[in-house]
């Protein structure tokens, strides 16, 4: 962008060769213009023009030499800014690496789990299936239990009966016994009543 005052094309004046630039206008603009023949007419007016041109010349180098260390300082951290991403990249990578690998054991720790926790499933069937089968047994041992109870209860009730019989055939054996002894003694008693 140019100000009010300021020129361009100034190299046209001093060489013919073809332009390394064009201008565009976005304001109304009055123009002074000047040829390289102008320069070739009169000695004092040249003399001035090529001063002018010298510092604005000058004026333009030491311009493009600040941009031109700004360019450079900005290369620089541009390139230091490069370095550092590469770095960054580098760890980056190594933490994707990292992970990948974390990843890795997790998902064959998650396998593991998986597959321990499908085994426990098997295991929990399993011993719902042993508790059920233990669960007919006790009421397998319930039913025995009763049934030997109930025949405990017949065979108690069988032995009172025996024993009361027993009892029974005890006090006949004495009775008989009382019987045979005094029909012993009549026998006797007749022996000694025939004897005499």
């Amino acid at each position: 962008m140019l100000d009010e005052g300021a020129i361009f094309g100034e190299y046209s004046l001093l060489d013919t060769r073809p332009r390394s630039a064009s201008v565009t206008t976005i304001t109304k603009t009055r123009l002074l213009k000047l040829d390289n023949s102008d320069l070739s007419k009169d000695k004092a007016t040249r003399a001035a023009v090529i001063h002018g041109i010298v510092k604005v010349l000058t004026d333009r180098l030491r311009s493009h030499n600040e941009l031109e260390e700004k360019l450079t300082e900005a290369y620089h951290r541009i390139r230091l800014q490069k370095l550092q991403i590469e770095q960054e990249k580098q760890v980056v990578e190594k933490k994707n690496e990292e992970i990948m690998g974390i990843n890795a054991e997790l998902t064959i720790q998650r396998d593991e789990i998986e597959k321990q926790r499908n085994e426990i499933k098997e295991e929990k069937e399993e011993i719902v299936q042993q508790n059920e089968e233990i669960r007919q047994q006790n009421e397998e041992i319930r039913a025995q239990q009763d049934e030997l109870i109930k025949q405990r209860d017949i065979l108690e009730e069988k032995l009172r009966i025996i024993e009361q019989q027993n009892r029974k055939i005890l006090q006949l054996n004495r009775k008989i016994k009382a019987q045979r002894d005094k029909l012993q003694k009549q026998q006797d008693e007749i022996r000694n009543i025939l004897r005499s």
